[in-house]
């Protein structure tokens, strides 16, 4: 154990595989339940969008559904997605999928939501993707390579502290991006709105070669007779 860490396995009531149940795109039945998969967490987050349904029994029910502050972690998945986590705080019942691992922490000693965050950081993620055995297009962790991860553990107020910086941090980014993103189909729309499909030229206006417009050139490559024009540095 490193100094001042823990081992996750010690901080975990429960760590188990989802329930394995056969999956349908439509709840084609009042009964089926949301069914999470590995795209439900793709983008760090319990996407509801994006699950799948099944016929899941009352026993079942009870012990896959999500309870607020589990933890969904990828075990199984391609090698830049292993490792991906999402929190669950969403007021809905939500059956845990079998591509999915959950992880459960004790309330007494961490944070879920500080053990999410340390979970995703690009350090542990990048130790992830090294223990994780490789495959054709996918790799997989088990649970040891998993529950020997080493928790930095703070005091629970401190935890708390750290968690809630981070989703002032993660709030602020997300508007970012969405600000961008909705700048870009703004101009868009603009630029289409001005001149037209580019492709199309649906405003029908008068084309040139761009060899018309100016001068084209392509690069050149030093000569390799000349060693001054080379070394450590970018040419």
């Amino acid at each position: 154990m490193t100094r001042g860490t823990i081992p996750l396995e010690e901080l975990l009531v429960e760590i188990r595989n989802g329930l394995n149940v056969e999956q349908f795109d439509m709840q084609s039945e009042p009964d089926m339940l949301p069914i999470t998969r590995i795209e439900t967490i793709s983008n760090g987050t319990i996407d509801i969008s994006r699950v799948k349904y099944g016929r899941v029994s009352k026993r079942e029910q009870e012990k896959y559904s999500l309870q607020k502050g589990d933890i969904l972690f990828s075990h199984i998945n391609s090698p830049e997605h292993i490792g991906k986590t999402a929190l669950f705080v969403l007021n809905q019942v939500l059956v845990q999928g079998i591509n999915l691992l959950l992880l459960r922490a004790k309330s007494d000693k961490c944070d879920s939501a500080y053990l999410t965050y340390y979970l995703k950081s690009s350090g542990v993620r990048a130790l992830f993707r090294a223990r994780c055995k490789k495959a054709v297009n996918q790799a997989s962790l088990n649970h040891g390579d998993i529950t020997s991860l080493q928790v930095p553990l703070p005091s629970l107020p401190e935890q708390r502290r750290i968690a809630a910086m981070l989703d002032k941090a993660d709030r602020v980014r997300r508007q970012r991006r969405y600000a961008l993103e909705l700048s870009e189909t703004y101009l868009q729309a603009v630029f289409l709105e001005m001149f037209g499909d580019p492709i199309t030229n649906s405003k029908g206006w008068e084309r040139v070669p761009i060899s018309d417009l100016g001068e084209v050139q392509t690069g050149n490559t030093p000569s390799r007779d000349h060693l001054e024009y080379y070394g450590d540095f970018i040419e």
